[in-house]
Formats: C-alpha cells, structure tokens, sequence
C-alpha cells in the first residue's frame, strides 16, 4: 500500500487477491493484450467475493461511470511509468529508477481511488445472489466480456475464479 493508501473493503480485497498465483500476470495479460480495465474485473471479483453477480446493465453502467477516470489518469500515468522504466530520455537511470517509485505510488493510489469510487456505485446497483463466490466470479467474468465484446481465454477465467474461491475462502 502506499503512504497515502487508506484501508477500504475492496482496496484490502484488491491487494490480497491480487497477490495470489498468477492473478496479476493474468490482469496485465488482458489489460495489455485486449485494453482490458483491471480494476473492472478487480471490481467484478470483489463482487463475486460477496457471493453477488452483475447483470450487463449494471457492468456497462459501471464500466462507462469509471471509464473516464481510468483512461484520463490512470492510463496516462501507467504510461510515464512504463517509459521510465524502458527507456527513460535525458536523466540517468538512477535517477528515472527513482523517479519511477514515485510515479508508481501515484498511479496505485490513482487506482484506488477509482475502485473506492466503484465500491461506492454499489448501492445504485441491483446485484444478483449467486450459489458461491465461484459462480459469482464466472458470471461476472461473462457479463463484463459480453459488454466489452471481448473473449477471455479460458484458461484465464478458471485461475481468475480459482484465486478468487482461495480469497473467498480465507486462505
């Protein structure tokens, strides 16, 4: 977390699940192979941890309310900081390397600061009762490629929900 980072339900949901076996790498995977928000399916899986589903007007309505935030200020900070980290012009590398820490730091609080607001849509939504947080993760997993016109691969999908059932779980 960062220095500024504040405690929330879904930012403590986010930082354990997103520390489990391949659920970043996944996350990064569609992010960067089919311009996938993550903090939709972080948002989407924190639902999902609650045992509750989303129907597509729900997803759409979330994705488009957050859709502004996460393309105007965490996308292009994510870009400086990738820059930074590849090939960063005029300054020495120590210098970028640091520099990149502190861009790093803001953008993860830009992203908290998204999925806070997303926890905050939650009661003008009318989620679902799922069978589990398994079923949940799916069915939101579903929705939300049905409203970005998106496949995900299965393999994806199954360690998504899996890391998610391990969260759910206590483990």
């Amino acid at each position: 977390m960062t220095e500024t980072a504040v405690s929330t339900p879904i930012w403590d949901f986010v930082l354990n699940y997103y520390g489990r076996k391949g659920v970043s790498e996944a996350l990064i995977g569609l992010q960067d192979n089919q311009g996938i928000d993550v903090n939709m399916l972080l948002f989407l899986a924190w639902m999902a941890a609650r045992g509750k589903c989303l129907a597509a007007d729900d997803v759409k309505f979330v994705s488009t309310t957050s859709h502004a935030w996460q393309r105007s200020v965490v996308v292009p900070i994510r870009t400086v900081r990738r820059l930074l980290k590849e090939n960063a012009p005029l300054v020495p590398a120590e210098a970028a390397a640091e520099f990149r820490k502190k861009v790093q730091a803001i953008e993860l609080e830009g992203e908290q600061l998204q999925l806070n607001a997303m926890a905050a849509l939650v009661d003008r939504l009318n989620p679902a009762d799922a069978a589990s947080p398994e079923d949940a993760a799916r069915r939101n997993i579903k929705t939300f490629e049905a409203v970005a016109g998106k496949n995900f691969p299965p393999a994806i999908v199954d360690g998504l929900a899996r890391a998610l059932v391990e969260v759910a779980d206590g483990r």
